[in-house]
């Protein structure tokens, strides 16, 4: 019992260790980039267990990712250069130019990960 307590808190530890990285929350916008909306089809398996058996299916899902204006950023850590990606709005876009100093900021609406929404398909019957 002991020895599964050890390895579980382990492996615990090591997942935390991995999340450690530099990110950035400003810097030098060093590019700027549209990207179009476009809506694909994505499929997960899912699993269904009885208790006895596994099953697994296939799941459709619509992932539409609207128009999105990014704000590549870079600065000086630790010796090394760091860069993010930043998703802001069109008048964040359209206000910035190469070489300014950008600051994320959640208040103004600025995203650190892609926006995107994901619906499943669900069968009709047919």
């Amino acid at each position: 019992m002991r020895k599964a307590l050890l390895i579980i808190l382990c492996l615990l530890m090591i997942v935390s260790l991995c999340g450690c990285s530099d990110k950035i929350t400003e810097g030098e916008v060093y590019k700027k980039e549209y990207k179009e909306a476009y809506t694909t089809v994505m499929t997960y398996p899912m699993i269904i267990s009885t208790g006895k058996t596994m099953t697994t299916i296939i799941v459709p899902y619509t992932v539409y990712y609207p128009e999105r204006y990014v704000i590549r950023i870079k600065a000086f850590v630790d010796d090394e250069w760091v860069k993010e990606d930043f998703y802001v709005s069109k008048e964040v876009y359209d206000a910035i130019n190469i070489g300014d100093m950008f600051e994320y900021s959640s208040e103004r609406g600025d995203l650190a990960d892609e926006p995107y929404t994901k619906e499943r398909i669900e069968n009709d019957g047919t």
